[in-house]
């Protein structure tokens, strides 16, 4: 993954300088802890699509789950089920305002998946994902705080 030395310098000072703790706009349970890793690539760029319209894991996203799960393993697994999936992006070099952000869900999903954090992604363990963009930290690379948290139902229908 291009600068990942980098990105992780970059998280590192953002927690020195506080800027983790302003993100935080609900508290994290008890038996979870947030999880700060570099911006997963976009789900346009998980699959690609190759000889004989074969779908592969792109190198960037091998990458970054190489980084991504080990640090997930690290998480405690939810008491129970399901769970709403919290996520904020910190944008930074090389982010665009026009970015999809909801197309950097899967990545996270996925790698909790992998982690042995969630046992899948579907509607019995999630039951909603918010995500939610901080101001930009101009001169850093963009990442993510995310934490998983009991399910609310913010919606009034």
């Amino acid at each position: 993954m291009k600068a990942t030395k980098a990105v992780l310098e970059a998280i590192e000072q953002a927690e020195r300088n506080g800027l983790i703790e302003q993100l935080m706009v609900r508290s994290v349970p008890d038996w979870n802890r947030r999880m700060i890793v570099p911006a997963p690539p976009t789900a346009n760029n998980l699959f690609p699509t190759g000889k004989g319209n074969r779908r592969f894991m792109s190198k960037e996203y091998k990458a970054w789950l190489e980084i991504a799960v080990p640090l997930f393993r690290a998480m405690t697994k939810p008491p129970s089920f399901p769970v709403e999936i919290c996520i904020v992006i910190v944008p930074g070099n090389g982010w665009r305002v026009s970015s999809d952000i909801a197309n950097r869900e899967k990545g996270i999903t996925d790698a909790l998946v992998k982690a042995g954090v969630l046992p899948d992604d579907n509607q019995k363990y999630v039951a909603s994902v918010r995500i939610g963009v901080a101001k930009p930290v101009p001169g850093n690379y963009s990442f993510i705080v995310f934490w998983l948290a009991p399910p609310t139902e913010w919606w009034n229908i």
